[in-house]
């Protein structure tokens, strides 16, 4: 509210970050004019070579055993991204014939939750108690090469957040022309990717 009186203008993300300011802050008129949305688009697409992205492809999928197809799931492990629920829907996928071969990368760092618990050591431990350490895999430590190469190549990004302020990850996969699998929250209905498949991020059928 202090920020609201003392700015000339305060940028956010989208409009449905801005409803929710209005909302939670109930501020007037005047002070409603000062927010400004401003999207944002992924230039991931303008750094490095594509023969350079290719041959690092080439290793990652070597190393990791990927050549049966990815899905790709770059989040950081906050738990509103929401990997629980993901890490149970792909277990139930894999119980089916014809996608037991599949894999799951994930590539996001560690944080504490609000419990002080690790959020991240519970998905691992998820992933370690479903049996599926073959088939979902974490990547750490990254270089930017690295994940620009883990676009390329995967089958569909996919993002079950249940809440983002205007997500990256869609506009990196838009920028790369891949498949997105998303939730079906305000904000990425927002993002209008047109071919986009969105799913209930609190349901694991549906995910």
């Amino acid at each position: 509210k202090n920020q609201l009186k003392n700015s000339f203008k305060i940028i956010v993300s989208s409009n449905t970050i801005k409803n929710e300011f209005v909302e939670n802050f109930k501020i007037s008129k005047k002070e409603k004019n000062i927010l400004k949305v401003l999207n944002f688009t992924s230039s991931i697409i303008h750094f490095n070579s594509s023969k350079e992205i290719k041959s690092t492809l080439k290793n990652i999928v070597k190393n990791y055993s990927l050549e049966n197809g990815y899905f790709f799931c770059p989040n950081q492990f906050w738990p509103h991204k929401n990997h629980v629920k993901l890490i149970r829907a792909f277990s139930e996928v894999l119980k089916i014939k014809d996608f037991s071969d599949f894999k799951l990368v994930l590539t996001g760092s560690k944080f504490f939750n609000k419990n002080n618990s690790f959020y991240f050591d519970n998905a691992i431990k998820l992933i370690n108690d479903l049996d599926i350490q073959k088939n979902v895999i974490h990547l750490k430590e990254l270089n930017f090469i690295q994940i620009q190469a883990l676009y390329t190549g995967c089958l569909a990004l996919i993002n079950p957040s249940l809440y983002e302020g205007w997500s990256t990850t869609i506009e990196e996969a838009r920028a790369y022309k891949i498949k997105i699998l998303v939730s079906d929250i305000k904000v990425n209905r927002e993002q209008n990717c047109i071919k986009a498949k969105y799913f209930d991020p609190n349901s694991v059928n549906s995910i």
